[in-house]
């Protein structure tokens, strides 16, 4: 076992991480990570980097592969040590402040993309420019001024991982966002990444986690409007979900206040939806067992999306359908589930996907309508468990 191998281990299973549970943070293989430890394999830069800054390892790792740090105690074996020190260190390229505005650019373009393609064909490039930015902002280089950069990537990562029901490389995404936005000092972002963690707990179906984060966020004093709005959505859900009709009003009440008193420019968060009030509004009356209001509301609302935003037409699509189910309305759940399919086939959508497959088993007992029998065939076969 070499030096940097045995180091990685200790660190790793000091911070309580398991093999599988790092290899989803610092994204490298399972087992490749697994023969760096145990030598078989020589580590990068890169990984060492990215081991550091998962581990919280202050740079380590980095300097033990430079050879310009001691291995721990137990690690030192002389023969080791000099292998170690026989690597050459391999530096980040110098970064120009310049490249802040067009990288900020490519995240734009990027979460254009993200609306309309799978998810597979866009978080790829995402990670390759997260481990350039992890190189431009890693010492000794002079990047710091992209770590803003650097962290809004590593939130909008976070989502993509979100649509890939992946909730734990999620919400480990969203707090490196967190950490990194604080250590800029962009405390704005690093308010609305605790809106994204509520919205995880709902996905989760954790009312009382979503109901605390969302408080937390409205009570930040760098949350702007925007993101105090949002923040209030979050809550509303989380008391539709504890199925407190009172509580879930005043949250709506209240996004409506924080929206009225907002003057900054555009914040945080998705622009794709014109009137997310209604979409929340008809998702917490779903969850409270009123339908046709629920229905009426994300009408409303999923009329108010670009058709250009795919994957958010899917994801309220989706949630429609089961509202229009439950209203009853048969047809008209067929006709806005099937469009809803399609459109989670192009997107490759988990959240859609969840709602659809939901869908699926409700129009189990409503077979007897030739649509929904039809629309129930299609989504079985194309979205097989």
């Amino acid at each position: 076992m070499s030096a940097f191998g045995y180091e990685l281990r200790r660190l790793r299973t000091a911070a309580g991480l398991s093999l599988q549970g790092l290899s989803q943070v610092v994204h490298y293989n399972k087992g490749y990570l697994s023969r760096v430890e145990t030598g078989e394999r020589t580590p990068t830069t890169q990984l060492a980097r990215a081991c550091d800054d998962a581990l919280g390892t202050d740079g380590r790792l980095t300097e033990l592969l430079r050879g310009t740090a001691a291995p721990s105690a137990a690690a030192a074996d002389p023969s080791v040590a000099a292998a170690e020190g026989a690597c050459l260190p391999v530096l980040p390229p110098a970064a120009d402040p310049s490249w802040a505005q067009p990288l900020s650019d490519v995240l734009g373009a990027t979460r254009a993309l993200g609306q309309r393609a799978p998810v597979r064909t866009v978080l790829p490039p995402m990670l390759a420019q997260l481990r350039t930015l992890s190189d431009l902002t890693a010492p000794p280089g002079d990047g710091r001024h992209l770590l803003g950069v650097y962290a809004r990537f590593a939130e909008y990562t976070g989502w993509l991982y979100q649509e890939t029901d992946d909730r734990v490389g999620s919400a480990r995404w969203n707090a490196q966002a967190r950490q990194l936005a604080r250590r800029v000092g962009d405390d704005s972002l690093a308010a609305y990444t605790v809106v994204r963690d509520a919205e995880l707990a709902m996905y989760s179906g954790d009312a009382a986690m979503t109901i605390r984060y969302a408080q937390l966020a409205q009570h930040d004093p760098a949350a702007t409007a925007q993101t105090r709005v949002l923040a209030a959505h979050r809550e509303a859900q989380g008391h539709a979900l504890a199925y407190d009709a009172d509580r879930m009003r005043a949250a709506l009440d209240q996004a409506l206040a924080w929206q009225e008193s907002g003057t900054e420019a555009a914040g945080h968060g998705s622009r794709s939806v014109g009137d997310p009030h209604a979409v929340t509004a008809g998702w917490c009356h779903y969850e409270l067992g009123r339908y046709r209001h629920a229905a009426d509301q994300l009408e409303r609302g999923w009329n108010s999306i670009s058709p250009d935003s795919r994957r958010m037409r899917a994801i309220i699509g989706s949630r429609l359908a089961l509202a229009h189910l439950g209203s009853p309305d048969l047809d008209r759940a067929c006709e806005v589930g099937r469009e809803a399919l399609r459109l989670t086939l192009l997107t490759e959508s988990a959240t859609a996907r969840g709602q659809l497959r939901l869908l699926a088993r409700e129009l189990h007992r409503r077979r007897g309508h030739p649509p929904a029998a039809a629309l129930y065939t299609e989504l079985t076969t194309l979205l097989p468990r």
